[in-house]
């Protein structure tokens, strides 16, 4: 069974909901993977790195669904580094520095080794801090995230400190109001904002009293493929049509409307390059052949454009979305009229809007897609309407989609050598480790048996 229907399983009888089980996945095989996978084009490489917070009111399980992932990867072979909750960007590094942290793989005749920190908090405010500043951990999040080759840092105790070749891969649970709260502005124009993926839910997906078991075939299939996920090592490759799929949406995407927030502006900036770690993400999770094909990266792109649906929910107290309660007004009056125009609009709502203010809310609405403007026949003048698209939103079946994604491919690739089970690995272990103890049972006997 391929891994996100084990997933999918494993994850149903739980109170969390969906969309933050399907992203904690999604960082745990970056997590696995690290830094022996990834995609170069000219000049730049691409790694599965990713920044994802689960964004939802307190008690929508987010701690429940990061556990449920970060188990797997605690049983596998490999000493991975796990951030705590609370602690400083020296000790961070410090830990990413420390030999005994560093990952290793065999590739092109050498072996490489890496520093790789990865996270699982429940509370991201505790890690990052409540204040944005300069020589924050947000600051250093960003530099985690941009280096490719080597950081350093000067620490009181160490004095200065590199972690090479580093990989900071993060997932943490927040409440919205911790961004317009407790963090200013600053996190928007410094950059930090844009490489966060933010997954968003208003409530658990349903109430669980009495969790059921879980089969043992299920729980042994989903550590057999992040055992085979860590195995893998090389460059990954776009088929002809995976091409043709980006270079699509990457046309869309490349010139923001000019009267965008600037979170959604930030965004749309990383967005081709969130869609190609995605895509090598799900790619991995399908098989070890590197190859990511047109569906893989068509869906790595409307995922993201799912996420961007729901900014104006998380934003929704902070900067330009301040005219929010406005908008609101606006559209549901249009929710009630086929078409009217901004003179109508006016009449309605003028005690809560001048003509400044309407114009200002009607252009970020037809920005955003909320609603789109027509010509009357007659020429009497403009008329705005609801689109179909903010009228209602069809929700996204996260593994339902993604299990498509895992059948078998129809496109050529070499042989793929998948390495041994889990299971299969325990078993070799074992065999050395008693051959081991054989041999020297057989050292430390053997006077005894000379003078027999």
């Amino acid at each position: 069974m391929d891994l996100i229907s084990s997933y999918n399983k494993y994850t149903l009888h739980t109170e969390p909901p969906e969309q933050f089980h399907f992203w904690t996945l999604i960082h745990g095989v970056g997590s696995a993977l690290g830094r022996k996978v990834f995609y170069q084009q000219g000049l730049l490489e691409y790694y599965v790195n990713l920044f994802i917070i689960l964004l939802g009111p307190p008690a929508t399980k987010k701690s429940t669904a990061l556990g449920l992932t970060k188990k797997f990867l605690q049983q596998m072979p490999e000493d991975f580094f796990f951030l705590s909750n609370i602690m400083t960007k020296e000790k961070l590094l410090d830990e990413m520095s420390s030999p005994a942290h560093r990952r290793s793989f065999d590739a092109i005749g050498r072996r490489w080794e890496f520093s790789q920190a990865t996270g699982f908090c429940s509370e991201i405010s505790s890690f990052i801090g409540e204040n944005y500043r300069a020589d924050s951990m947000g600051n250093f999040l960003i530099e985690l995230w941009d280096e490719k080759y080597q950081i350093e840092e000067k620490t009181r105790k160490h004095g200065t400190v590199t972690a090479k070749l580093p990989f900071g891969n993060f997932i943490g649970g927040a409440v919205p109001e911790w961004f317009y709260n407790k963090l200013s502005t600053e996190i928007i124009s410094s950059g930090l904002a844009r490489r966060f993926l933010l997954v968003y839910a208003e409530r658990p997906a349903r109430p669980v009293p009495f969790p059921d078991d879980v089969d043992k075939e299920i729980t042994d299939n989903i550590r057999n493929h992040f055992f085979r996920i860590t195995q893998m090592v090389g460059r990954m490759t776009l088929t002809e049509c995976a091409k043709k799929v980006h270079l699509k949406y990457y046309d869309k995407n490349y010139d923001p409307a000019p009267n965008l927030p600037d979170y959604v502006k930030s965004f749309m900036g990383t967005k081709a390059e969130f869609s190609l770690k995605l895509a090598m993400i799900f790619s991995a999770m399908r098989d070890s052949t590197r190859v990511i094909d047109g569906p893989i990266l068509d869906f790595s792109w409307r995922l993201l454009s799912y996420l961007e649906g729901d900014f104006d929910k998380i934003y929704a107290k902070m900067g330009t979305n301040q005219l929010n309660p406005m908008a609101s007004k606006v559209t549901k009056y249009l929710n009630a009229e086929r078409g009217t125009s901004k003179a109508v609009l006016l009449k309605k709502v003028w005690r809560d809007m001048d003509v400044q203010s309407l114009d200002m809310v009607l252009d970020n609405l037809v920005t955003m897609k909320a609603v789109e403007v027509t010509d009357t026949m007659n020429g009497d003048g403009t008329t705005y309407k609801l689109t179909k698209e903010s009228c209602v939103r069809e929700p996204m079946n996260f593994f339902d989609e993604a299990k498509e994604l895992m059948k078998p491919h129809s496109f050529k690739s070499g042989p793929v050598s998948v390495g041994p089970s889990f299971l299969e690995f325990e078993q070799q272990q074992n065999q050395v480790a008693q051959q081991q103890n054989h041999e020297a049972a057989l050292l430390l006997n053997a006077p005894e048996l000379e003078q027999q």
